[in-house]
């Protein structure tokens, strides 16, 4: 009989402990103040994607094109079929890893309106003349520059063959990037192959007349 008094105390005793245990977990998880956005640049994606935009900004490499392939494909699935706003502010970067961004631009059932925020050069051009026909905007004060790709020989020695392969691979690039552009503006794919020659300028003005926008406006 007390074994059986002592298995009951302990079984009371443990219970109430767990109960007080609840009862200061509860209360510390309501004391807990809301997390803070851990930087401005999290406030600002996460500001931007509640309006469906997503920025370009900075170099193009595969990081930057992951980031922004990831915020495409969210919000196509979070809403498939409503308008995204791709603002971009580039000097360009790496053409593959440009065009992934501008492939899935294209695939996704949202039509993607581009604007040009300060500049846009080189692949940043490429993805500014990708977007929907009629909502591809440059802001006034814009610059836009096209251009054929170049390839930097590194740091590495190559043998004549290897020099003769990555030439080869660059002009593949140019040739697409010509064909891309020409069916983004409207012109002549050798009308476009003199442009990329060499580096060509645009104003705002200038690049609605080239049909690499549509309209001189602000950012939506």
């Amino acid at each position: 009989e007390f074994l059986r008094m002592l298995r009951r105390l302990a079984v009371g005793t443990g219970c109430g402990a767990a109960a007080g245990m609840a009862q200061v977990a509860s209360a510390a998880s309501a004391e807990k103040p809301p997390e803070r956005p851990r930087s401005l640049a999290d406030i600002v994606v996460h500001l931007a994607a509640r309006r469906r935009q997503v920025f370009v900004s900075g170099s193009i490499d595969d990081d930057s094109a992951k980031n922004v392939i990831a915020q495409l494909l969210y919000l196509e699935h979070s809403e498939p079929g409503a308008p995204i706003s791709v603002l971009i502010n580039s000097g360009g970067g790496k053409v593959h890893a440009g065009l992934a961004i501008h492939d899935v631009m294209r695939s996704i059932s949202s039509p993607v309106h581009t604007t040009c925020l300060g500049h846009c050069e080189s692949m940043a051009a490429v993805l500014l003349a990708a977007g929907e026909p009629g909502f591809r905007t440059a802001l006034p004060n814009c610059r836009v520059m096209v251009h054929q790709p170049t390839r930097t020989a590194g740091g590495a020695s190559k043998t004549s063959k290897q020099l003769l392969t990555s030439a080869a691979e660059t002009e593949k690039t140019r040739i697409k990037l010509a064909a891309l552009l020409a069916r983004d503006t409207g012109r002549s794919v050798d009308e476009i192959e003199a442009l990329l020659e060499y580096d060509t300028y645009y104003s705002a003005e200038e690049a609605l007349h080239m049909g690499l926008v549509d309209v001189i406006g602000g950012a939506e």
